[in-house]
């Protein structure tokens, strides 16, 4: 066996040692904070609790870790309701019993989603799993396309639906509080500074409550 082939082993061995030990540091380095290629990877909670969402998740992630810091929160820009059965997947796939997942999906509409999709993506969690269902709203009258208005009062009422037929399963009631205080919107759907604050409130409010 030649000097040179013995180098390009040894390197080849090396490599694979460390994609293999890359996912466990990775989980720790990016606990709640996913960006890039894996920006719908999940790492590990040891709460047992997971934040599914799209911009305003990622936008009050500071506000929801500075009140739990141990909760695992994944929130992307533009990610649309559609993607809730692939982040379920994804709890999934890092805790089989996870105590806790907020879902905060559903200002970024999808033309085929429907009642049945929000229930089959939930159902895939056990049923002992508390679910936390974010309202979405936009506000009518503004800059949002009116097809988005509707499809986001639609989404929150199929999210009320769900919640009345699982247990362990409530809703965080944000449509209702944007609508409220329209001051806490600076856009009529993504919340100010203050407004993520009680955006974060809420949801802790409304975990503390569900049972």
């Amino acid at each position: 066996m030649s000097h040179r082939y013995l180098l390009r082993l040894t390197a080849l061995v090396s490599g694979l040692v460390l994609l293999g030990a890359a996912p466990a540091t990775a989980g720790r380095e990016l606990h709640g904070r996913q960006v890039g290629p894996a920006a719908s990877r999940l790492a590990w909670s040891d709460a047992g609790t997971y934040v599914l969402g799209d911009s305003i998740t990622a936008e009050g992630t500071a506000e929801l870790q500075a009140r739990r810091p141990r909760w695992t929160i994944n929130g992307l820009h533009g990610r649309p309701v559609s993607t809730l059965p692939l982040m379920v997947a994804n709890v999934r796939a890092v805790d089989q019993r996870p105590f806790r997942v907020v879902v905060e999906l559903g200002s970024n509409q999808s033309p085929a989603w429907s009642k049945s999709d929000y229930r089959a993506a939930i159902d895939a969690l056990p049923t002992s799993t508390r679910v936390l269902l974010v309202t979405p709203y936009k506000q009518p009258g503004g800059h949002w396309a009116p097809k988005g208005v509707q499809a986001t009062t639609r989404y929150a009422r199929w999210m009320q639906q769900v919640a009345r037929e699982r247990p362990h399963t409530c809703v965080v009631p944000w449509r209702a509080k944007a609508a409220a205080h329209p001051e806490w919107l600076r856009d009529g759907l993504h919340p100010t500074d203050d407004g993520y604050a009680h955006w974060a409130d809420l949801i802790l409010e409304t975990d503390s409550t569900c049972r």
